[in-house]
């Protein structure tokens, strides 16, 4: 029963990882000795870096919390049945990357072949582009508010609603959102030339899925909204959202729905088994492992706006200050010291808006 409950919990930590969930969870499970195997990543037909991630979940801290052991020397390579492959180069923290322009091609089958250091070898199923869709990734934002709860009382919270357009055809689609944020961060006591830093921060990303149905009588289009994001000084000088959508085949969609509903039934934690949520990589023995591989066809958008967009009533954000005893030098005299998933520096990335 133990190893049922554990790789519950993975499970969920894998959902929660994609979609950075907010809301903590109060687990109470032993420690688990034996250490599960996650592998999880995709690749698309845009040609850039893909990132496939490689780890050990080993154990369950005090905090209920997974603690996660790296590799950080794993052969991972994908496979193609051209006779052709491409070796992913690991960059940190157990993320192996492709070459910077790397996408897949229509009618190629693809396969993701991972070897640890220990010589266990797991493969994925080979995988192809799932069929075009008529949707392509198109993104709006629009200041809204929502309801939150605060102290036992019902509260209205200010920020972006991040909408999405959705042009629907005859066919059945299945898509998933990834939403990420950008913004610049600034060092008030920093000169002029360190003082505005270009973030990326992944663990605001959010993974939203979407069934699409045939359209009646011919081709339409809706909006479907993706991301609420509350108001924050990271709005102050300049802020960014990407969206991207991923076109899937039916059977990811049902994987990646099936450890959604099992992540938002923090009712029923323990009704199902885990086990009836499998990814689609194995070892050589069969024994499958925890994650996902995927082909999928990628459409990117981005927007940028400020706070004063939202139309809300002006709000002061408190300056950066150094609090006593801090270690020196500090952020707040040089933005390229804030630790972020993804510091650009000074100079933005060429894409970002002029």
């Amino acid at each position: 029963m133990v190893a049922m409950k554990w790789h519950k919990y993975i499970l969920l930590a894998l959902f929660v990882m994609l979609s950075a969930c907010r809301e903590a969870f109060d687990f109470d499970y032993p420690d688990v000795l034996e250490p599960v195997v996650v592998i999880d990543g995709y690749v698309t037909d845009n040609g850039k870096a893909h990132v496939v991630k490689v780890s050990y979940s080993t154990t369950i801290n005090n905090r209920g919390q997974v603690e996660t052991d790296f590799v950080t020397d794993a052969d991972v390579r994908i496979v193609d049945d051209q006779g052709g492959f491409t070796v992913l180069n690991h960059r940190q923290s157990g993320l192996y990357l492709t070459a910077p322009q790397y996408a897949v091609r229509e009618g190629v089958s693809y396969q993701l072949v991972v070897t640890l250091p220990n010589g266990e070898v797991y493969k994925s199923e080979v995988k192809t582009l799932p069929p075009p869709s008529p949707a392509s990734a198109d993104i709006s934002f629009r200041g809204d508010t929502r309801d939150v709860l605060s102290n036992n009382m019902i509260d209205q919270e200010e920020g972006a609603l991040i909408e999405a357009t959705i042009q629907k055809d005859g066919n059945r689609h299945f898509y998933q959102w990834v939403v990420g944020q950008y913004f610049v961060i600034q060092s008030d006591l920093a000169p002029d030339a360190f003082k505005y830093c270009y973030i990326r921060d992944f663990d605001e990303a959010q993974v939203v899925l979407l069934q699409d149905n045939p359209a009646q009588g011919g081709i339409a289009e809706y909006t479907y909204p993706i991301d609420f994001i509350p108001r924050s000084a990271k709005m102050k000088v300049d802020f960014g959202v990407e969206g991207v959508l991923l076109t899937l085949t039916e059977e990811d969609f049902e994987f990646w729905d099936a450890v959604r509903r099992q992540a938002e039934n923090s009712g029923s934690l323990f009704d199902a088994a885990p086990h009836s949520i499998e990814g689609n990589i194995r070892g050589a023995n069969g024994e499958s492992v925890l994650g996902y591989f995927g082909v999928y066809r990628e459409s990117l958008d981005r927007v940028f706006f400020t706070d004063a967009d939202l139309g809300f009533n002006p709000r002061t954000y408190p300056p950066c200050t150094i609090p006593p005893f801090a270690d020196r030098p500090h952020p707040c005299e040089d933005c390229r010291l804030y630790e972020y998933q993804e510091n650009f520096g000074i100079f933005a990335p060429a894409w970002w808006r002029n």
